[in-house]
């Protein structure tokens, strides 16, 4: 999965009232109880806002607010999501699991991403036992729209009927897998 569940951990942070997207997080050198998170860039960025840490996709901001959230929080917002593989092997994730350390198939994801959207709509279509408020994905989404597009970002904005789009990418350990979801 990469890095595509730190939306949900984000989403859930705001949605239980402990974050929003302006709020300040820490990118800084961390070891908790010997987990070292590191970021893509090997490098730092200090103290940086809760969305410029998901749409610049950093590892430590979000090892940091997982370790303040709860890992066993966080599996069970993924599973009320449909991603439920996660559920049977929680006591072996730990942090990890935000930066895709743990596996779920790509329809699976696809759906969550779907979902959020949908609920950010207002969509009646979402059930209740849903982990967000419709304004929490709604908060989700508009920072998953500033992601920066790969390549050089100013040559996608000439495309003046271009269409915004929410998205987030996810690269699995080792570089085997890159994948990339979006929602309009």
């Amino acid at each position: 999965t990469g890095s595509l569940l730190k939306p949900f951990l984000y989403a859930g942070l705001i949605e239980s009232g402990y974050a929003h997207p302006d709020m300040l997080v820490f990118d800084i050198p961390t070891d908790l109880t010997g987990f070292i998170p590191q970021n893509f860039t090997r490098s730092f960025s200090g103290a940086v806002t809760l969305k410029s840490a998901l749409t610049t996709s950093l590892n430590v901001p979000a090892v940091r607010q997982l370790s303040y959230y709860g890992t066993e929080k966080f599996i069970y917002d993924l599973h009320l999501l449909g991603l439920s593989r996660f559920k049977n092997s929680r006591r072996h994730l730990g942090l990890s699991i935000v930066l895709g350390g743990g596996e779920e198939s790509l329809l699976n994801l696809t759906k969550a991403y779907s979902r959020l959207m949908l609920k950010a709509l207002e969509s009646p279509k979402i059930a209740n036992d849903f982990p967000y408020s419709s304004a929490t994905a709604y908060l989700t989404l508009n920072m998953l729209f500033d992601v920066t597009r790969p390549g050089i970002n100013k040559y996608w904005k000439q495309f003046a009927n271009s269409q915004q789009i929410a998205w987030k990418t996810g690269t699995s350990y080792g570089h085997k897998d890159a994948w990339a979801i979006g929602s309009n």
